[in-house]
């Protein structure tokens, strides 16, 4: 099993909190005309010294973004695929970092839904 870079997950966390206009858990990347927004993934690459311009030819390749996300982080398979999933909320991402800070195991994508409702 790789190991978590609690740093980085860190860092990433508390950008999307500090800037939630950049943050779209929907996209990779998108380059805007207003800035720069990037989901979880995109911006570990970000502020892992990728441009976007790195990141979007990423995109054509196979693995894209979602491979040396995984392994900047140091996510499992199944882990990255919870973690960098489109439709994850802000709230269900807390729950997930939360997780992930404390060495748990990530739960499913329907129990961080279902926690960050009771919330």
């Amino acid at each position: 099993m790789p190991r978590r870079n609690l740093e980085l997950i860190d860092k990433v966390w508390q950008h999307i909190q500090d800037h939630p206009e950049q943050h779209q858990q929907s996209a990779w990347i998108d380059i805007g005309s207003c800035g720069t927004a990037a989901c979880f993934a995109g911006h570990t690459l970000l502020m892992s010294g990728y441009s976007p311009s790195d990141i979007m030819e990423l995109l054509n390749h196979d693995g894209g973004v979602r491979k040396p996300a995984a392994k900047l982080l140091g996510l499992t398979r199944m882990e990255c695929a919870t973690l960098f999933r489109g439709d994850n909320t802000t709230a269900m991402l807390g729950l997930m970092v939360k997780d992930l800070q404390n060495g748990e195991k990530l739960l499913s994508c329907n129990q961080y839904e279902e926690l960050a409702d009771d919330e």
